[in-house]
């Protein structure tokens, strides 16, 4: 694939005529702070020569995968940014109750520091995060694999 810039893709896109009534809807209508119109050019481009749709219905579906893929796309970088930044807070929590439970009230704040130092280590170290899963009984046979292979996955202990 070669990058093209915005305007090369556009152009690119628009000798496949699209109709005089579709061009406004080949442009990104919904692009959020952060995004890339290059990515998302590039992407319509790719779709674009995939399918080179050649009436008006064909380009109406092609401009709505484009749109569906993008979303897509979107909601994929989402998740993972969500991911990121509540996993150690959530293993956090679930060691802060693994490891306190039972203990004397005053030794809270030291279960608390092991508790994140546990859970900043866990982001490196997907034994940890099994034995963690483990440990809470969050983790059934049938589960492990998934969670071994890939961690974002092993949902009943980063999400719940």
């Amino acid at each position: 694939m070669t990058h093209m810039n915005g305007q090369a893709a556009r152009a690119s896109c628009r000798s496949l005529t699209v109709p005089a009534e579709l061009i406004s809807i080949s442009e990104p209508c919904s692009l959020l702070p952060g995004e890339s119109r290059r990515d998302f050019e590039v992407i319509q481009k790719m779709i674009v020569d995939d399918i080179q749709p050649q009436n008006n219905i064909e380009w109406l579906w092609t401009l709505d995968l484009v749109e569906l893929s993008w979303e897509i796309l979107r909601y994929r970088r989402l998740k993972k940014k969500i991911l990121d930044t509540h996993r150690v807070a959530a293993i956090e929590a679930i060691l802060q109750r693994l490891d306190g439970e039972g203990m004397p009230a005053e030794t809270m704040p030291m279960v608390q520091i092991h508790a994140k130092r546990t859970a900043d280590e866990w982001r490196d170290d997907p034994g940890a995060a099994i034995e963690i899963c483990t440990e809470a009984d969050l983790i059934t046979p049938i589960s492990m694999p998934r969670c071994l292979f890939r961690r974002v996955n092993c949902s009943p202990c980063l999400i719940n």
